[in-house]
């Protein structure tokens, strides 16, 4: 789950497992596509992700957050 979310990467939850600066790839479901991360910290709230191509995680964080206001997140994809 995401917690918190901008364009640079994001926050999840529960922690997700790697040494900091790892590789890891992001699928959400019924998001189109992939996106490649990094993992930046660990926090006792989650793990920080910071998106490894910013086009791609502006893309899905304007898509979470139209998903978390209701909205299908199509129009964010373009």
């Amino acid at each position: 789950m995401a917690v918190d979310v901008s364009d640079g990467g994001m926050l999840v939850t529960p922690n997700v497992y790697g040494s900091f600066s790892e590789s890891v790839i992001l699928t959400v479901e019924q998001y189109p596509g992939k996106v490649t991360a990094v993992i930046a910290g660990q926090r006792p709230e989650g793990t920080a992700i910071a998106f490894a191509d910013q086009e791609e995680g502006r893309k899905l964080a304007a898509w979470l957050c139209a998903r978390a206001e209701g909205r299908s997140g199509r129009n964010e994809l373009d």
